[in-house]
């Protein structure tokens, strides 16, 4: 496995944990409240998700 796909992984567990600790963890979302992103949160989120996603999906199936 070389460096990138190691970078790739790393990502993308980052933002699949950032997501559902949003869920888990109450100050979570209280840092969105304190920034006044309490509307968009759940949208971050989401796209976290579809992006982890597309990292992982773009290790399999290599277009480019």
């Amino acid at each position: 496995m070389n460096l990138l796909k190691i970078c790739v992984l790393i990502s993308s567990f980052s933002f699949i944990y950032y997501a559902f600790s949003y869920f888990k963890k109450p100050y979570m979302k209280d840092e969105f409240k304190r920034f006044g992103l309490e509307k968009i949160g759940l949208m971050v989120i989401i796209l976290e998700i579809l992006g982890a996603l597309g990292l992982l999906i773009g290790l399999k199936f290599y277009f480019i």
